[in-house]
C-alpha cells in the first residue's frame, strides 16, 4: 500500500487540510488502520517537518500551521479509532520540560486512550515541579514522557525524582529521538522505554500488570475492523455486503462495530461473501 509522506507533507505547509484528509481517507478506505495512519505517515511526516524547519528551509510559522492541521487530521483519526473496553488504568501523558514538541506525545496519549487507558493530556514543555505536583493528585498508574529535541535531560531526570516522591506507585515511561535506548532510560531513573507510539502502548502494559493478549471484546473489534475495510475496498456498501452473505444489515453494522458476537459459520459467510478464507477477517 503506498503511503505517500511527502504528498502529505506538502499539502499541510500549502495549509491544504480538505486535501490532507482526503489522502487520510483514501488510506483508510484502502484497508489501513487508525494505527496505520499515525505510524506510517502522521509521525514521520512530522520527522519531515521537524527537519526542515531545523535546516531553515521552513519557517516557524509554517511548522506551527502545518503541525496544527496534523492535530486536527489526528482529532479526526481518534473519532474513527475502535476504543478497546476499558481496564480502569490510568495514565499522564507530557512532553518533558523545555520540550516544546508535543506531538510525539499526543499520539503516545491517543495510542493509550485507544487501547482502553483513562488518560490525562498535559501538552508541551511541562515543568517537572508541576508534573510532580499533578500526578501526586491524581495517582496514575503511569506517567509516559516524551523528549523529542532535547540536549539537557537533567530537568527531565529532575521532574522524574520529583514524581517519584509525589507518587511513589506511579511507573515512568519514556521516549522520543532524544533517549538512545531502554538503557539511557534507566539512567534517567524511568522504568521503560518505547521508540514509538505502539511500542508505548505493549510496555505501559507490561509495566502496570495488564495481559498483554485480547479479551473478547478486543477480538470482536478486530474482526469488525478487518471486516469493514476488505468491505470498502471492494466498494460495498454494508446493505450490499449483508446481502452477499445472507445476513441483516443491523447484525452486520454490529458486527463491524465490535458490538455483536458472531458464531463460526456466521464468520464462514462473511468472509465466503468477500470470496476470502474466514482466517483472513482475524488477521
Amino acid at each position: 500500500m503506498n503511503i505517500d509522506i511527502d504528498q502529505y507533507v506538502r499539502y499541510v505547509v500549502a495549509s491544504d487540510e480538505r486535501s490532507a484528509f482526503s489522502l487520510i481517507e483514501n488510506l483508510l478506505t484502502d484497508g489501513c488502520t487508525v494505527a496505520d495512519v499515525y505510524l506510517s505517515l502522521i509521525a514521520p511526516a512530522q520527522r519531515e517537518l521537524g527537519a526542515r524547519w531545523s535546516t531553515g528551509e521552513l519557517s516557524i510559522a509554517n511548522e506551527h500551521l502545518a503541525s496544527e492541521i496534523t492535530l486536527r487530521m489526528m482529532d479526526r483519526l481518534r473519532e474513527r479509532a475502535r476504543r478497546g473496553i476499558p481496564h480502569g488504568k490510568r495514565a499522564i501523558v507530557s512532553a518533558a520540560p523545555m520540550e516544546r514538541h508535543a506531538l510525539a506525545a499526543r499520539i503516545v496519549s491517543d495510542f493509550l486512550y485507544i487501547d482502553g487507558w483513562s488518560v490525562d493530556y498535559l501538552g508541551a514543555d511541562m515543568p517537572g515541579e508541576e508534573l510532580a505536583a499533578f500526578t501526586g493528585r491524581t495517582n496514575p498508574d503511569l506517567v509516559a514522557i516524551s523528549a523529542v529535541f532535547g540536549t539537557d535531560l537533567n530537568p527531565l531526570q529532575e521532574a522524574i525524582r520529583d514524581l517519584r516522591v509525589a507518587a511513589p506507585g506511579a511507573k515512568v515511561l519514556v521516549g522520543g529521538a532524544a533517549i538512545a535506548n531502554d538503557e539511557h532510560a534507566k539512567s534517567l531513573g524511568a522504568d521503560g522505554f518505547a521508540q514509538d507510539a505502539a511500542g508505548a502502548a505493549l510496555v505501559a502494559r507490561h509495566l502496570v500488570g495488564l495481559k498483554i493478549g485480547e479479551t473478547l471484546g478486543e477480538l470482536l473489534g478486530r474482526i469488525g475492523e478487518n471486516l469493514q475495510s476488505l468491505r470498502r475496498s471492494r466498494n460495498w456498501t454494508q446493505q450490499q455486503m449483508a446481502t452477499a452473505a445472507g445476513v441483516d444489515r443491523t447484525y452486520l453494522s454490529g458486527v463491524e462495530n465490535g458490538k455483536q458476537n458472531l458464531s463460526l459459520a456466521a464468520l464462514q459467510k462473511l468472509a465466503g461473501a468477500l470470496d476470502l478464507p474466514a482466517v483472513e477477517l482475524l488477521k
